[in-house]
């Protein structure tokens, strides 16, 4: 049984965020980040275990082309997507919205 990817509000600003940087530096990298996200949500779905735990309960997974993080929490047999950044955003956001959150 697959597990159910779920993204806060906060995440889809994040997305929102990138894609309009992206939309503004160049042609088509936009879309190219969008497919680089969704390439990972498969791996969320079948075994969010994979990637590698930042801090107790929080796991980080990597897009491959992008390099951005997508920070979660494994819940029942759903994962909570809790930030979508940069490497080089500080990671005080999402660990923000994870300590608000318990």
């Amino acid at each position: 049984m697959a597990y159910r990817v779920i993204f806060l509000r906060e995440t889809d600003q994040d997305i929102a965020e990138a894609i309009a940087w992206y939309n503004d530096i160049g042609e088509g990298l936009a879309q190219r980040f969008r497919a680089d996200l969704a390439a990972l949500i498969p791996s969320l779905e079948d075994n969010p275990y994979i990637f590698q735990e930042a801090s107790p309960g929080i796991r980080i997974g990597l897009t491959k082309r992008f390099q951005f993080r997508l920070v979660y929490e494994i819940k029942d047999r759903s994962v909570l997507v809790v930030a979508v950044m940069h490497p080089k955003r500080h990671d005080r956001r999402w660990k923000q919205r994870t300590s608000n959150r318990s």
